[in-house]
C-alpha cells in the first residue's frame, strides 16, 4: 500500500462528452494522470509514472519480462 500512495493513478479519460465523467477502482485521495488511451495507459505505467488497473491480456509480457509488476491490493 506505501508504494502505490508514492504514485498518482493512471486513468483513461472517457471521450463521452455528454455524461459527466466516472472513475471505477480509483483510489482515494491521489493525484490523478488522465490519458486518452488504454495504449498510453500502460506506457506511463511501464515508465513508472502511475499506477493502476490494467487489463491482464494487454501486459502479460510486460509482466514476464519484468517492466510492469503487479503491486497486491489489500480489499
Amino acid at each position: 500500500a506505501d508504494a502505490r500512495r508514492d504514485y498518482p493513478t493512471v486513468i483513461v479519460a472517457d471521450s463521452w462528452r455528454s455524461l459527466p465523467g466516472r472513475s471505477w477502482g480509483v483510489l482515494d485521495g491521489r493525484s490523478q494522470i488522465f490519458v486518452k488511451t488504454t495504449a498510453q495507459k500502460i506506457d506511463v505505467q511501464r515508465r513508472g509514472l502511475g499506477v493502476g488497473y490494467l487489463p491482464l491480456p494487454r501486459i502479460r509480457q510486460s509482466l514476464e519480462d519484468g517492466s510492469l509488476t503487479v503491486l497486491p491490493l489489500e480489499t
